[in-house]
């Protein structure tokens, strides 16, 4: 770090705008992450740096969500059957009893609390104006529960078909009933309420359990149609993540926002663990610096706030409107509707004046001297939450359904796990798993910037020593020759780097 401070003096001269002299990922548990960008904190501007945070959000998710899958696939293969083919369980075919889950073990985020057509649920849903004939998962999900709601008879509903949307041919049939089927224990008769059944449709009951898995997982679209991918829903949950800016429109409660502290603090954890780290259950369990950020987190995301350390603590917000505008841009870029632009450079455009917009946001209320950090710190920020954010996306139903069939088949059809935490802790091979392939995406981006700028600076400066080599070697040859002095000082005043 001190060398390249002394090579930013000599290239660059002294810092345009304010910057920490503390780096914070020497001194904590060798976060790659942490440390990478407090390295390219020390190289480059905000400019470079949110052209690759755009290039991310435009041209790099179809790599993402295709390292995410083959993966996932592979996961599941050893899984559930250890290299082996198996059936598909009697009891999840079409004609069996199938999966039943209560909807909050499938909805860790309260996704289908909101209505994808109310006012601010296309800043969460893909797809969401198409119902049940969505490509999104949990449009179609949301979907059945609101065609559903109503029937109050006991395990009542009609079932829905997903797959062919995606795929072309149906894969589950998924059922939510408000009043699941009465069931009798030693402690007395019970009813579980908000059920989600799911049982494989017809066309895959003579399938193998491996063909059920890679076609779920060939059906789910994480960041929208595969011929128009949206970044804007990464930078959605982000914002929120960081923020809460939706989260306080639609409502959420202390314990929900608490539960969602809590999911990302054990991602936190597993995300910083090294490669030979054993995962046990300390991971999941919290000493009280953790219950303290998290308690820190929760009252922050109930105002919609965060606090940004400048010269004092400020307060910041992001607008919910904020995000609608940059949505909102997205979608016209989208379509085409700006200008001769390609969609692409279009798309490209949009994500860049939304950043900068909601960068300005959050520094609305900063000193003027302060300003410049705190936007560069805000972009800082998108990258730091980015991994978090993508599998806070892989979290939801679209693919915690297929994981909790997978946990049904391998435990048992009447085994359970009690909320997400312990979800994660039983599955925690399977999301260790995508959580190294997307912190590796990451990592490779970030490090493959600090390379480039370093070669950059690097460069600069044995063409500037070349420069000044031989300017001193032709000032040497005026003076012997007796070139006055005046006319010496004029050329050691040019600049030799224009051309």
């Amino acid at each position: 770090m001190g060398n390249i401070a002394a090579l930013n003096a000599i290239t660059e001269g002294l810092p345009k705008f304010k910057t920490t002299n503390s780096f914070s990922s020497m001194n904590n548990s060798g976060n790659s992450t942490d440390f990478l960008l407090d390295l390219i904190k020390s190289l480059i501007g905000y400019e470079e740096l949110k052209e690759n945070v755009i290039d991310v959000l435009t041209r790099k998710l179809p790599e993402i969500e295709s390292d995410i899958k083959k993966n996932l696939k592979l996961q599941l293969k050893e899984y559930t059957s250890c290299g082996v083919n198996p059936s598909i369980p009697s009891w999840l075919k079409s004609t069996g009893s199938g999966v039943n889950l209560k909807l909050s073990d499938i909805d860790f985020f309260q996704i289908t609390k909101t209505d994808p057509k109310s006012a601010f649920g296309f800043l969460i849903y893909n797809d969401y104006q198409s119902g049940l004939n969505s490509t999104d998962f949990n449009t179609f999900l949301y979907s059945n529960i609101e065609q559903n709601k109503s029937d109050f008879n006991p395990n009542g509903g009609t079932a829905s078909p997903w797959g062919s949307s995606t795929m072309g041919t149906n894969i589950i049939d998924v059922k939510f009933s408000p009043v699941g089927t009465p069931t009798t224990s030693i402690l007395g008769a019970t009813t579980n309420n908000n059920i989600v059944k799911i049982t494989t449709n017809s066309n895959f009951d003579n399938k193998t359990l491996s063909e059920f898995n890679e076609s779920f997982v060939d059906s789910i679209y994480l960041f929208g149609d595969p011929n128009n991918y949206d970044g804007t829903k990464i930078l959605n949950a982000i914002i929120d993540n960081l923020f809460g800016t939706m989260s306080v429109e639609i409502g959420k409660t202390p314990k929900q926002l608490k539960k969602e502290a809590e999911i990302n603090e054990v991602l936190n954890c597993i995300l910083n663990s090294d490669e030979n780290d054993v995962i046990d259950d300390n991971y999941f369990k919290f000493d009280n610096q953790q219950l303290t950020k998290i308690e820190t987190e929760v009252n922050n995301r109930k105002l919609g706030i965060k606090v940004l350390e400048t010269c004092g603590d400020l307060i910041a917000n992001i607008p919910i409107s904020e995000l609608v505008d940059s949505n909102n841009l997205f979608t016209a870029a989208t379509a085409n509707q700006i200008g001769v632009l390609s969609q692409g450079e279009a798309q490209v455009q949009a994500i860049s004046k939304a950043i900068d917009n909601i960068a300005a946001a959050q520094a609305s209320n900063a000193s003027t001297i302060d300003i410049p950090t705190v936007k560069y710190n805000f972009i800082l920020d998108l990258i730091k939450n980015l991994t978090q954010s993508i599998i806070n996306i892989v979290l939801s139903p679209r693919l915690v359904t297929l994981f909790a069939v997978n946990f049904k088949i391998l435990y048992g059809q009447l085994s359970m796990y009690d909320g997400p935490i312990d979800f994660i802790k039983k599955n925690k091979n399977l999301i260790i798993s995508i959580s190294k392939v997307i912190l590796e995406i990451v990592i490779k981006m970030l490090l493959t910037l600090a390379l480039k700028y370093i070669s950059k600076k690097l460069a600069k400066k044995f063409s500037d020593d070349a420069i000044e080599q031989n300017k001193d070697y032709v000032i040497q040859i005026l003076s012997l020759v007796g070139v006055s002095p005046d006319i010496i000082k004029q050329i050691q005043d040019l600049n030799y780097n224009v051309v």
